[in-house]
């Protein structure tokens, strides 16, 4: 997996305890379910602004694991990459976890274990939230486009997917959307 996604403006009203996040991910059928992504996240990490980092998750031992961090600012586009690799000292495979942020064009990555657990079918981007008290609607971020995604199977023959939506009221307006198998939209907006 191949994206590019956007920093959107901070949060007008600022809380300490509410954390988002922004992420496209590949998910397992297996078990345990595990999820590889690139996240975007607001105060959640080394500071209270957006930072970047690599995620996977859960282990054997159910911990998950992040890179280091990157800064990110308002409008910069992130470029997120999955890629599954042989482990020839294992005989299995773990996978290459990596965000960008293209204007400062500072990364940061991460190796996964040896994931043996089911094939990786499910390709999502998501905006999750924590802490969030239901209808404050000022505590949300702005918008962040999804773009330019393009996938490969093992072959390494181009995917195509069918996106499909899906929300949880949280008391606030929030719209999202597919402009195409490349692009996904989240728009909030204040009511």
């Amino acid at each position: 997996m191949i994206g590019d996604f956007e920093c959107p403006p901070k949060p007008a009203t600022y809380d300490s305890s509410v954390v988002h996040f922004f992420f496209p991910a590949f998910q397992n059928d297996g078990s345990p379910t595990t999820i590889l992504q690139p996240v975007l996240a607001w105060n959640w990490g080394t500071n209270t602004d957006w930072e970047l980092a690599a995620w996977w998750g859960p282990d054997d031992n159910g911990n998950y694991h992040h890179s280091s961090f990157v800064d990110v600012k308002p409008g910069d586009t992130i470029g997120g990459y999955i890629s599954k690799r042989d482990n020839q000292s294992s005989g299995g495979s773990d996978w290459y976890i990596e965000v960008k942020n293209e204007r400062t064009n500072t990364y940061t990555d991460i190796i996964t274990d040896v994931l043996d657990r089911g094939e990786f079918r499910y390709a999502y981007t998501a905006f999750e939230l924590y802490n969030f008290t239901e209808g404050q609607c000022s505590k949300l971020p702005d918008d962040c486009d999804f773009s330019n995604m393009y996938f490969q199977n093992v072959n390494g023959n181009e995917v195509t997917l069918n996106w499909d939506t899906w929300q949880k009221d949280i008391g606030c307006y929030l719209d999202v959307y597919g402009t195409s198998s490349a692009d996904t939209y989240f728009d909030q907006t204040y009511l």
